[in-house]
């Protein structure tokens, strides 16, 4: 049998074709695992930016959020200062009318108290 392998049918030799594909067998092997690293490789990069990727994402989600809180939180003391200024205005008017009016009742009793000095 192993007569046949290395001679073929023909009787020819064939043991150096025989070694021909098999350093091309080795040469594909070679060639594929080198890819299959490659492969493996650029899989890794992949994860890692995937996860760097995801990461940043998460801490803009973070900032978008601290970002709308704050947003909030300046409307709502807009809001309030917006409502206590009108209030203090509200306020301003109330004692000046009242201080209008003291000065009205002053006015009307000096008036009417004059003493006739002989």
């Amino acid at each position: 049998v192993a007569y046949l392998l290395t001679r073929g049918m023909g009787g020819e030799d064939m043991s150096d074709l025989i070694e021909q594909l098999q350093a091309e067998v080795d040469e594909a092997e070679a060639l594929m695992a080198a890819k299959l690293q490659a492969e493996q490789t650029a899989e890794g990069e992949l994860q890692t930016t995937t996860d760097a990727l995801n990461s940043e994402v998460a801490a803009a989600a973070r900032a978008r959020a601290a970002l709308e809180a704050a947003e909030a939180k300046i409307t709502s003391i807009q809001e309030g200062s917006a409502e206590l200024n009108t209030r203090a205005q509200a306020a301003r008017k109330a004692a000046a009318q009242a201080w209008i009016g003291q000065w009205k009742a002053k006015t009307k009793l000096s008036g009417t108290m004059k003493v006739k000095v002989q």
